[in-house]
Order: structure tokens, then sequence, then C-alpha cells
């Protein structure tokens, strides 16, 4: 794994690529050479318009931090998000990119995907999945910033929330935090 970051992940062949499409970005997923499982290779872009003027790059180093404490944090709470395995920054003059790189989540599925597809039974486990790991995820006191449907997986061993890098961790449980979460989770589903 070392060799591939060192060399951004240039000796990595195409065909040793699974490729995930996410918004605009395309990221991807490999197995290193004596790896266990697959890494899951994520290149931090900005949406919007400061997406469209810097694309990757970010002031400072907080936002990948940001991401591998919340996505440790969860993980010790039981919270369903990939296994962080490493950061990768790279300076470019006053700015930075960041490529996270997390275990693989197994035959992963968004549920923007999902959400035409399964049956009334199947959405019915599918919501009560969901509502649990957003049980776990409120009572971890973690709030995710872009909780939408694209950010929302469903894999072979469960639902996973991915892209915590904007996820705050509060000193305590707070109800209106938690209805604001639950707030963009619907406008996500209403779109």
């Amino acid at each position: 794994l070392l060799p591939d970051l060192v060399d951004d992940f240039a000796r990595v062949a195409a065909s040793d690529r699974k490729l995930y499409a996410h918004g605009r970005v395309t990221h991807f997923s490999y197995l290193p050479a004596g790896a266990p499982a697959r890494i899951f290779v994520r290149r931090a872009t900005r949406g919007g318009l400061l997406g469209a003027l810097l694309g990757g790059l970010y002031l400072g180093i907080n936002r990948p931090l940001q991401e591998l404490r919340a996505a440790t944090e969860a993980r010790s709470k039981g919270v369903g998000t990939p296994e962080p395995v490493a950061v990768c920054l790279t300076a470019a003059g006053f700015f930075h990119r960041f490529t996270l790189l997390t275990r693989e989540v197994e035959e992963a599925r968004d549920l923007l995907t999902l959400a035409a597809a399964p049956s009334p039974g199947e959405k019915r486990a599918l919501i009560a999945g969901l509502a649990q790991e957003m049980r776990k995820l409120h009572e971890a006191r973690i709030y995710h910033a872009d909780l939408t449907l694209k950010n929302i997986l469903l894999g072979r061993d469960g639902i996973y929330i991915i892209d915590l890098d904007k996820a705050i961790i509060a000193e305590r449980r707070e109800e209106r935090l938690d209805v604001m979460n639950l707030a963009r989770l619907n406008r996500s589903i209403v779109k």
C-alpha cells in the first residue's frame, strides 16, 4: 500500500481498478499487494462554486483529519462506516489535496440507486436498518453535515454512512441537531 501512496497510485493498472461514480467524481478500489481486502481510494473534491474554482484544493488539513476522527469515533460506537486505513496529504502551494483510503464496503450500493428498486418488504427492512444506524449515529453525538441518499450505502454486511469529512462530534446529544440531520436526509429523499 505504501508504494502505491508514494507514487499516487500510478502503478495501479486500470484493469485492477473497480470504478465508482459519486456525483461529479469517480473513485476507485483495488487490492494492494499482500492486503487482505480491497481498499477504496477517494480523492477529496469540493462541491458548488468552490468546487468549480478549486476542485480538490483545500486550505489547511482539518478536513481529512476531521473525517478520520469522525469515522473512528463512529466505528467505536458501533455505527456502520467504512474502516479508515490512511489519509494522504499532498501540498500544492498554500493549499493541500487529500486522499482518504478505507476498506471497501463489499457489494455497496448507495440508497439513491436502491430507492426505486426494492419491493415494499425490502423497503421496510431498509428503512428499519437506516433508522437504527441514524439512532446509533446520534447517540454517538455525530452529526453528518451532508447526509444524503448518496452518502448512505447498503453493503453485504449492512448499512454504512460515508463522507464524514464535514461531520461534527458534539459535546452532548442535542435534539435540535438530531432534527437538523434528519431534515437534511429528508430533503435528499424528496429531491
